[in-house]
């Protein structure tokens, strides 16, 4: 008897440390199988935007933003344009993403027609890469190739949507017209940062600077400005968008009724410093 009652003692004492054991591995157990079925999940999404991007997209416009990669470059000049494609994928939730042709890219819908957001990682000189491998993976026409990049002849954080043209000494205009085999037939929106006023200061200097304090609220106006645009193309066609882009230089703060500020004062302007093509380019990053 005493055997029997020890043998069952001992049964009970055993499966009591092993409920306790399961109840204690409950909370890992749990945590890990979350665990899984998220990594299972993201690698999900990230099959879907795979084959997405892959796959073949029927009436695709590529809205390309220039610019050079790297932390150094960022809130320069010559990256404007990546400063306007990222505002334009915020604002409309198109995640950009590492893919093909060493460049950044996203694919959504804008106003309706479906966009890939194209961000090259090659550095400005050689844009063309990245930008003519797209455009002919996916079979995109030159005319549906919106291309986003900084002026230097046109007033700072002024706005200009073109149907085509040259590269104007951009050499990031330059590479992709190259590669789409000499033709200027594709859009392009500038977005002005203005030529050094002081002579000293070199072209390639000038584009690699970030921006004044006082520059950067007029060129924050501008970006946004840049996101109406290419909504407006997208809504209502190149022809109605090119009537009515806004080419202002920045807000009028007398809309909410006070008195418009007065002009700020021309600074005397020095002779035009020498073009992109004159200067020489450290790292194909001019």
């Amino acid at each position: 008897d005493m055997l029997r009652l020890l043998g069952s003692l001992t049964k009970t004492v055993s499966r009591f440390g092993l409920a306790v054991l399961n109840v204690g591995m409950l909370g890992p157990l749990r945590a890990i199988g979350r665990m899984s079925r998220g990594i299972t999940r993201g690698l999900a999404a990230r099959a879907a935007a795979k084959r997405d991007l892959e796959g073949p997209v029927k009436d695709l416009w590529l809205v390309v933003g220039l610019g050079n990669p790297g932390a150094r470059y960022d809130g320069t000049r010559h990256n404007v344009g990546f400063m306007a494609v990222d505002e334009v994928a915020r604002q409309n939730s198109i995640p950009l993403k590492k893919a093909k042709a060493n460049a950044q890219v996203g694919l959504g819908k804008i106003a309706g027609e479906t966009v890939m957001i194209v961000k090259p990682l090659t550095f400005m000189n050689l844009s063309g890469e990245s930008v003519g491998k797209i455009s002919r993976y996916y079979k995109v026409p030159r005319q549906r190739v919106l291309v986003i990049y900084d002026d230097l002849d046109l007033p700072n954080a002024q706005v200009k949507l073109k149907l085509n043209g040259g590269h104007g000494g951009h050499n990031g205009m330059r590479s992709i017209i190259e590669h789409f085999g000499g033709k200027k037939d594709f859009p392009r929106l500038k977005i002005g940062i203005g030529r050094p006023s002081n002579p000293r200061i070199t072209i390639v200097k000038h584009v690699l600077q970030r921006f004044a304090r006082e520059e950067k609220e007029d060129i924050d106006f501008a970006v946004q400005n840049c996101v109406k645009v290419v909504e407006s193309v997208m809504a209502n066609g190149m022809d109605k968008a090119l009537s009515t882009v806004n080419q202002k230089k920045k807000k009028n703060k007398s809309s909410s009724g006070g008195a418009a500020p007065p002009p700020k004062k021309k600074k005397k302007e020095a002779a035009p410093p020498p073009s992109r093509e004159e200067t020489s380019a450290p790292a194909n990053s001019t």
